[in-house]
């Protein structure tokens, strides 16, 4: 009998233990998060909120966690009706799926979560974020529901502002109307004592195109304070982000905000919430009311979400002290400063003096190679400087024949003097032989004056030898590569490598046509602005026994006007020409026996081709 007694005592024991497993088991919070979100499609900063309470939240629960996501759009739509549609909507959607806690984002979004709580018939925790601790009567919410408030107010913005234009006597505020905002609606209360002494211009309201133009014009003693723009004057939807950006376009002033998203959009800081902040604390939360199975005993606290922040590049803009702005300040995009910048530059500086002895040895090989091509570069030279001598006949040529013309002037006075005194009816013989001696000095003061100058561009024939095209046509570039890179001009080479292209002739005399074609094309190419500016050297084998040469440019092209006197003497295009250039260069080619044509190159450039005869045929 004791012994089935004692089995009895057993038996209910642990039926007792196991119903009161059972019953904890049975208390716990299913394993799911339904987060209530006021905001809509397009608002940043909720979006980001959301994104860091997902990276945050760490719950350790089997089956995984399970995160929903309901965006209300709440600051658009709020009609009693739509409220009651999307209230049956989520209730019947989330019919099947039970929720262990809501996270309500904004004031909005947690007054329908209560809404919607109520219809579900349970007492589910809710944890709540975004949410100012002027803008809901906390100690008036019902139980099992906890979250972490802002403390923001509209003095922040003026204090903002102030820091920003210290001698601040106006205020413009942009966005909707608070009372219409959740998350600032308790501001408008705040308003007359936050602007104490400063005018309000207050542009709330208003469609965007109105607001432009307002913000455009304000005066140099004011701030800017842009809350949100979710529905302007005319009705039309946008989003806080785009508001923003459609009025800095044409702010005139420095804007104050409250959403860390506008910081890099134009916004040059303010006292704001940070999102990865509020994220955070409300993963730490929402983790917490799982444990403990509840939120009717987490207290609400306060968030420390609300820091300044600050853009670097508006503060340079309006020339504001960053030692005016609230202690703690995060200035974002700030330039470093010359240690950070140029820290790696002074770190190889040292390295280099390291390995000075290195360096020494490299600078006597360099000066060796130097030499090399300075010997190679003295015929280039002597034949650069005799170009530029030719090239400036054309600029002498003014003195020139103001120098001839001085004794070819006194010239014709002796002269009409003399036959002056020999045709009186008594000749005077002394002063007509005066007048003659004087006509002969003359004659050899000019042809002196010719003499000098033929002497100034007079270079030694030289005979004629083989030369390779190619190397002919690197050679006259590298003559001119400043003009080359000055005017932007793009040089496309297509020199035929499969077979000779060689020629005979006076070297000398055929660099000097190209100098000229190529120079041409240069000039015409520098009014050239909608186009690249192309400089296209060819050169292949033509007819049999023949070399073709073309430079082609893609300038204005040739007027066909000016076709037929292209190659004439003293015609030219260019203001300030002689004409005898292209003259000059058809006389060259013809004396190798070869042609100097020019044609139009379709709708833009021209062409100019020389035909020579190759080396082979030149011989024989």
């Amino acid at each position: 009998m004791l012994q089935q007694s004692s089995l009895h005592r057993v038996f209910v024991i642990c039926l007792v233990a196991g119903l009161s497993l059972t019953g904890a088991h049975a208390d716990r919070l299913p394993h799911a998060v339904l987060i209530v979100d006021q905001s809509g499609p397009g608002v940043t900063i909720f979006n980001q909120i959301a994104q860091a309470f997902r990276s945050n939240l760490n719950v350790q629960a089997d089956p995984a966690l399970t995160i929903y996501h309901e965006k209300l759009d709440l600051n658009v739509f709020a009609d009693p009706g739509y409220l009651r549609l999307l209230e049956n909507f989520v209730h019947e959607k989330y019919r099947d799926r039970a929720i262990g806690v809501m996270v309500a984002l904004g004031a909005k979004g947690l007054q329908w979560a209560i809404s919607l709580r109520e219809r579900r018939g349970a007492e589910i925790p809710i944890v709540f974020a975004a949410i100012s601790n002027q803008a809901v009567q906390f100690s008036e919410l019902p139980s099992n529901i906890t979250g972490r408030t802002t403390e923001q107010s509209f003095e922040d913005y003026v204090k903002v502002a102030r820091a920003l234009v210290p001698q601040m006597k106006q205020l413009a505020l942009v966005g909707d109307p608070l009372e219409g905002q959740g998350f600032r609606r308790h501001m408008k209360r705040e308003i007359p004592s936050a602007t104490r002494g400063l005018e309000l211009n207050d542009i709330t309201g208003l469609p965007v195109r109105t607001v432009k133009e307002r913000v455009a014009n304000l005066p140099a003693d004011s701030a800017i304070v842009y809350t949100a723009i979710y529905v302007d004057g005319d009705g039309k939807v946008i989003t806080p982000k785009e508001g923003l950006e459609i009025i800095t376009q044409t702010a005139n002033r420095p804007i104050v905000v409250d959403v860390e998203s506008y910081i890099g959009l134009g916004a040059t800081g303010g006292i704001m919430m940070r999102p990865e902040i509020v994220g955070r604390e409300t993963a730490d939360l929402v983790t917490r009311v799982f444990d403990e199975d509840s939120a009717a005993h987490i207290p609400v606290s306060v968030s420390n979400a609300m820091q300044p922040v600050f853009s670097w590049p508006e503060l340079r803009r309006w020339g504001v002290d960053e030692r005016r702005l609230p202690p703690g300040s995060d200035i974002r995009f700030r330039s470093p400063d010359m240690w950070e910048r140029y820290r790696w530059q002074v770190a190889l500086f040292m390295a280099a003096f390291l390995l000075q002895s290195f360096l020494i040895l490299a600078f006597l090989y360099e000066d060796r190679r130097r030499r090399v091509a300075e010997a190679e570069s003295l015929q280039l030279r002597s034949e650069l400087l005799h170009l530029d001598r030719v090239a400036t006949a054309g600029e002498m040529s003014a003195s020139i024949a103001h120098e001839i013309r001085q004794p070819l002037a006194a010239i014709v006075a002796f002269g009409t003097a003399g036959l002056r005194w020999l045709t009186r009816s008594e000749p005077d013989l002394p002063e007509a032989r005066k007048a003659l001696r004087t006509i002969v000095d003359e004659g050899h003061r000019a042809g002196q004056v010719i003499e000098n100058v033929r002497a100034m561009f007079r270079r030694n024939v030289e005979p004629r030898t083989a030369i390779d095209v190619r190397v002919l046509i690197r050679k006259t570039l590298a003559l001119i590569p400043g003009d080359i890179k000055k005017n932007n001009i793009v040089v496309a080479l297509e020199l035929d490598e499969a077979g000779p292209l060689q020629i005979y002739g006076n070297e000398v005399q055929l660099r000097q046509v190209m100098v000229n074609l190529i120079t041409n094309a240069i000039d015409a190419m520098k009014t050239v602005a909608d186009r690249p500016r192309v400089l296209r050297i060819r050169a292949q084998p033509a007819n049999p026994g023949a070399i073709l040469i073309v430079v082609e440019d893609s300038g204005p092209g040739i007027d066909p006007t000016n076709m037929g006197k292209l190659f004439d003497s003293f015609f030219s295009t260019k203001p300030n020409g002689m004409g005898l250039g292209l003259s000059i260069c058809k006389s060259i080619v013809e004396a190798h026996d070869g042609r100097l044509t020019a044609a139009s190159a379709g709708q833009y450039g021209a062409i100019f081709r020389i035909v020579l005869p190759s080396i082979e045929r030149a011989v024989t």
